[in-house]
């Protein structure tokens, strides 16, 4: 599965315009939208994966969305932390020691060098982190609980055991996620630029009209990001879903949902016993 079979498949939808522009707009939402969406690429993932994928998911179930995105992100941030920990002081070191070095030779060139590299360093293991993140969805969307996310070894033995699969959905996912973050740099690192330029050339006689025009490019960008975005993290659940469907062997028609799913059943409860009586 290529990049571009996967865009061809979410784009023979006759409705993918309306349902990747409300995807946009959801992600819009405060604190819920991104996870929803996140669910919304998941649920896509598992269609692809049993072989569902003519037509993109509805977003009539939006609870069933935002649960299964929800698992995801709590999975996703409990393997995270450790390096965000780690980016955070590398960058609180880089700044703190830039800032010092910019003061003493007057010069902000030093900071402004460490800083780009730490950001530069910061979005290499952002990507590397997709390596980890992506089986792991897998795993949920597949499963549907968040106990199967913690199951790293069984998510590495699949990995390990169909490796051409993996990397093939690994390559495309570094590629989308690379493309996302480029975008986002060209996009707002041309904002703050404008709006840098905007501040150091008005005057007091004349109105910083750059700077009041620069609102509403703000919410211009914001529209194009997401929807240049969006289908990209639903493209990359599509290569991922290709890669469950050929690692956990789901084109056997002896496998169905209901029998990967029962894998993390919790074990029935047993009935209570009173206790036994004294004497």
């Amino acid at each position: 599965m290529s990049i571009r079979e996967a865009f061809r498949a979410i784009f023979s939808d006759r409705a993918w315009a309306k349902k990747m522009g409300l995807s946009a707009l959801i992600t819009l939402i405060p604190y819920v939208g991104s996870i929803a969406v996140l669910g919304y690429a998941q649920r896509h993932l598992r269609d692809v994966a049993w072989g569902r994928e003519k037509s993109l998911p509805e977003w009539n179930d939006f609870g069933g969305h935002l649960k299964t995105g929800f698992f995801a992100f709590v999975v996703g941030f409990v393997y995270s932390l450790p390096l965000s920990i780690v980016l955070s002081l590398i960058i609180g070191v880089v700044v703190a020691f830039g800032a010092i070095g910019a003061i003493d030779s007057g010069s902000p060139e030093v900071f402004i060098v460490l800083l780009v590299i730490s950001v530069v360093l910061s979005f290499a293991l952002s990507l590397a982190m997709t390596l980890v993140l992506w089986p792991t969805y897998t795993q949920i969307a597949l499963y549907d609980t968040m106990q199967a996310g913690f199951d790293f070894k069984g998510i590495y033995a699949h990995a390990k055991a169909n490796s051409a699969a993996y990397w093939r959905a690994a390559r495309g996912s570094l590629l989308l996620g690379a493309a996302m973050m480029g975008l986002a740099f060209v996009l707002w690192g041309g904002w703050f630029a404008a709006f840098g330029y905007s501040l150091f050339t008005a005057t007091s006689d004349a109105p910083p009209v750059g700077v009041m025009l620069l609102l509403p490019a703000e919410f211009v960008l914001i529209a194009i990001q997401l929807l240049i975005t969006v289908p990209m993290q639903i493209g990359t659940g599509h290569l991922w879903g290709a890669y469950a469907r050929e690692a956990y062997g789901l084109a056997n028609p002896a496998v169905t949902e209901a029998t990967v799913q029962a894998a993390y059943e919790p074990e029935p409860t047993p009935e209570y016993l009173p206790p036994a009586p004294l004497g």
